[in-house]
This record gives C-alpha cells, structure tokens and sequence, in this order.
C-alpha cells in the first residue's frame, strides 16, 4: 500500500494575494455602478484601498471602502471601518447591485482576459519557498 500525502491549501492569501485584483474590479463595478464617476483613483486613494482590503468582508464592502478613499476619511481599525456607515448613501438594494456588479466582473475578467486576471495576482514567495521543500520532502 501506497502512503500519499495530500496537500489542501486556500487559494486566496495563502498561495496568492488578490489585493489587486479585488481592487481592480471593485474599481470597475464601482464605475458601471456609478456612471457618474469617470475618474481614475489617485495613488493615495489607491494606497487607502489596499490599507483598507483586510478589512473588507464580502464585495459590497468594497463600496465602504470605495466611499472611504474617494472621501479621504481615516480609518486606523477594522472598528473604525465596520462603524463607518454608509446606509445614508446606499440601500440595502443598492449595495445588493454592486456585490452583483462585482463578481459579473471577476468573472468577465477571468473569461475574457485569464492573462490579466493572473497577473493581478502576487505569490507569496514564503509559499513558493514551502512548495520547493514540500515536494522535495515528498
């Protein structure tokens, strides 16, 4: 009988890190969601989105977290940024849209250009390090 080990990892900040692409497309939806928005973000808006992406629990958050850079608003804690409400600006439904805008547009990306999609993404080098010793140990 053959022993096999078998290796069951999360894709998503264990092999690779999505910051960027989740910034990419909560970026895009935002803008067919917004239609009123034709601006690029600035780099310190970008920089707030990254800061702020840990934070974020589930694609409407990403609207928060849209509202908070284009607003210029500081949040130093995952409190300060699960107490920041946007209720007075989007209902219910609204945010119900986007998180549907989102993953249309993951999903977009991935069909229409997987390329993109990849380089969106970072290893982890501690992981690749892993990997190398993993298999050798095999």
């Amino acid at each position: 009988m053959i022993n096999k080990i078998i290796l069951c990892l999360d894709f998503d900040g264990v092999i690779l890190d999505s910051t960027r692409e989740c910034i990419f497309v909560a970026i895009e939806a935002f803008r067919q969601f917004n239609q009123d928005f034709d601006n690029n973000l600035s780099d310190n808006q970008i920089k707030c989105l990254k800061k702020l992406r840990p934070m974020v629990r589930g694609a409407s958050e990403y609207l928060k977290a849209i509202d908070i850079a284009l607003n210029n608003i500081n949040i130093k804690t995952y409190y300060d940024f699960s107490n920041y409400d946007i209720s007075n600006k989007y209902t219910n439904k609204e945010l119900d849209v986007y998180k549907k805008l989102f993953y249309e547009k993951r999903k977009l990306l991935i069909k229409n250009n997987p390329i993109k999609w990849f380089e969106l993404h970072d290893f982890y080098q501690s992981f690749i390090i892993f990997l190398k010793e993993f298999i050798n140990y095999q």
